[in-house]
């Protein structure tokens, strides 16, 4: 388990190096940044992965929890002395201080992940980094955050609602947001880079005019999109076998891949382009509204 903040020990006659990497929580990245041995021990040394986690306040870090190998049951080995623990969380306070204060402004250069955090600051409105983000026991966002942008993966896994005032989800990687249910109303802009995947999600009630994934879309429980939509762009394989109906607002729909439109049961009057480069799926739809749709040159797609 890689953290946030994780650091590696050095053991070495009855000392400690407590060793870490100013952009990275990954074990390995501190090895290789330090150029130490990831086997458990270096000559007559002995090498520990820890970590400092926070779970209920991000800032406090005299709050966080230290696991030692990846083991949160409060192991320690036999030799250990009370003093290391201390070391380590003295040597490590500044670090995590100066990453928190960068991630909180969107200035953190690096990947992080939270396993444990179970909230951010309820002040914070936005939410930026220029690498990927993991959210794994965070049941809730800030009710004031308005922005999430992630230059990489973005990972939820507990969080079903997304806050009132979130107006824009920029994602450079990867979406997953495997028990969101419903995006905002207030929500006018969805860029994924990568893949979407919302297996629960069964209506976007949101001001979007314009939905583009650069991957594949999944949401096997969609049901409808907004009123007002007017382009849906997914550049891979769209997964919508629940979605019943299209705004009749939408003009665009272009679908890079297969499209998986079972129980779809017309394409709106008004709309101009349907481009799809894979096979569709859509035993509903009319054979009038199947020969609508224009035939898709993968070239086009990766464009």
């Amino acid at each position: 388990m890689c953290d946030f903040e994780s650091a590696v020990v050095v053991c070495t006659d009855g000392d400690i190096r407590v060793l870490s990497h100013p952009n990275s929580s990954s074990h390995s990245s501190i090895c290789g940044l330090h150029k130490i041995s990831e086997r458990g021990f270096m000559r007559d040394s002995r090498v520990l992965n820890v970590e400092l986690t926070p779970t209920d306040d991000l800032r406090d870090v005299d709050s966080y929890e230290l696991y030692i190998d990846g083991n949160t049951s409060g192991f320690r080995p036999e030799w250990w002395d009370n003093w290391m623990e201390d070391k380590i969380r003295r040597e490590l306070k500044p670090v995590i201080l100066r990453k928190v204060k960068a991630f909180l402004c969107g200035e953190y250069d690096g990947i992080l992940s939270f396993h444990t955090l179970k909230a951010f600051p309820a002040d914070m409105k936005y939410i930026s980094t220029p690498k990927s983000l993991t959210l794994a026991a965070m049941k809730s966002l800030p009710a004031r955050l308005e922005s999430i942008t992630c230059g990489g993966t973005l990972y939820v896994s507990k969080i079903r609602s997304l806050p009132a005032n979130l107006r824009a989800i920029l994602v450079s990687g990867d979406v997953y947001f495997p028990e969101v249910r419903t995006l905002p109303r207030s929500l006018t802009t969805l860029t994924v880079g990568g893949n979407f995947s919302a297996a629960n999600l069964t209506i976007i009630s949101s001001q979007l005019k314009r939905i583009q994934i650069r991957e594949n879309f999944h949401a096997p429980s969609l049901i409808k999109f907004p009123e007002g939509l007017q382009e849906i762009e997914i550049r891979g394989i769209a997964t919508l076998p629940a979605l019943t109906r299209l705004p009749e607002s939408l003009e665009s729909l272009t679908i890079g891949g297969d499209a998986q439109l079972w129980v779809l049961k017309s394409f709106p009057k008004g709309l101009k382009n349907i481009r799809i480069g894979g096979i569709c799926h859509a035993s509903s739809l009319s054979n009038e509204d199947m020969e609508r749709v224009q035939p898709l040159d993968a070239a086009e797609m990766r464009l």
